[in-house]
């Protein structure tokens, strides 16, 4: 066990966004290899500065070498794909790459918002539930279709860990929280967004080639931003480091990452539209990325709610970008739930109800209707 201090030649301890990063340049003992600019994710990490370096505080150990968690050798293939593919890319392309990566910084903090005010919803209604009637919201039947129910909860103003028990209404269970997407690792069930492809390649150059070849936004030191600390996660998706519970990127992801090589050099020539200004054109109706929706120029993105996406685009015609015709529910219902369902008609009502009331939410100018055992999309005044 290695309890004593780290002796580095200089190191800083910070929190930006109540994260703690060790930021550290040393020289091990045994040769003179230099280290740089190396980040240890550390919420829980007790640290002490002290004269000699950073010691740990007393009651925490550390099973491994402390250097052995500082540095990482990139693999030569890792090495070879940013050295021969990934650096002339962003070489020639600088400014378009940290245009992307702006875009997708921005993108992800929405993201982030979003789950932060889908928390915020649940735990206030959590910390309402308590006080609310047995019946029906303590009792053994959920007191309508698509609630859940909830055991514990904790309490933000606290931490501590409460026993709930009652049943959380539709919107507010945990299959309906909000996504937010991560590009590192390739996802191996989505295409990434160019804007993804772009992060993702800037953050595998910075971390593997030499400090003073980054392209990519600072992450240390007086210019570091904490909104770029998105970047900063990524970067730490490239590199394995065991000892961290870190396993990187393998060469298994080399077809991944060639992939996002060329989204990113395709979103360079964007095709224009005939006779008219491409900048000015509108975005297209229709889905996009991973779970959003757009009409009218007004989006929606459904998050961990993929049935009611999945009713949307039953509903809607890919080719024409407009809602098809009205649509037998058995049909509609089939590709819902999947062929040989047994699901209550009562539950696809209610999956319809949720689906508008998430578009009166979001101001999309459409809704679901159903009649005569038929459903359909059709406009809704806004």
């Amino acid at each position: 066990m290695v309890t004593g201090p780290v002796n580095p030649v200089a190191c800083q301890l910070r929190k930006p966004s109540s994260r703690f990063f060790f930021a550290c340049e040393c020289t091990k003992a045994s040769g003179d290899r230099r280290v740089t600019d190396l980040f240890l994710h550390a919420p829980r990490l007790r640290l002490r500065l002290t004269a000699a370096g950073v010691a740990l505080l007393p009651g925490l150990q550390m099973s491994l070498d402390p250097f052995d968690v500082l540095s990482a050798d990139p693999p030569s293939w890792l090495s070879r794909f940013v050295r021969e593919e990934v650096r002339p890319l962003l070489l020639q392309h600088r400014e378009a790459a940290l245009e992307a990566l702006a875009r997708w910084l921005a993108w992800h903090a929405d993201q982030q918002r979003r789950v932060r005010e889908w928390q915020a919803r649940q735990d206030e209604f959590l910390s309402q539930l308590p006080s609310l009637p047995a019946d029906p919201w303590h009792g053994p039947v959920p007191p309508g279709e698509g609630f859940t129910w909830c055991e514990l909860w904790r309490d933000p103003s606290t931490g501590e860990l409460r026993l709930i028990r009652g049943w959380m209404p539709p919107g507010l269970g945990e299959d309906s929280k909000p996504v937010v997407d991560w590009p590192l690792p390739p996802p191996e069930n989505r295409d990434p967004s160019a804007d993804e492809c772009w992060a993702s390649l800037l953050a595998v150059h910075d971390e593997v080639r030499d400090p003073r070849e980054r392209i990519g936004p600072a992450i240390e030191g007086e210019t570091y931003d904490r909104g770029n600390y998105p970047f900063v996660v990524l970067r730490t998706c490239v590199l394995a480091l065991p000892q961290a519970y870190r396993a990187g990127l393998t060469e298994a992801h080399l077809p991944a990452l060639r992939a996002m090589v060329r989204t990113a050099t395709a979103s360079l020539t964007p095709p224009a539209a005939p006779g008219g200004d491409a900048g000015n054109e509108p975005l297209p109706d229709g889905p996009f990325g991973t779970d959003g929706f757009r009409f009218g120029g007004v989006e929606v993105e459904f998050g961990r709610a993929a049935r009611q996406r999945t009713l949307v685009l039953a509903l809607w015609d890919t080719e024409t970008r407009r809602p098809r015709p009205a649509r037998l529910i058995v049909d509609v219902m089939d590709e819902v739930y999947g062929v040989g369902h047994d699901t209550p008609d009562a539950t696809f009502r209610q999956l319809c109800a949720d689906t508008n009331r998430r578009f009166e939410a979001e101001n999309i100018p459409l809704r679901v209707r159903n009649l005569q055992a038929r459903v359909q999309l059709v406009p809704r005044p806004v």
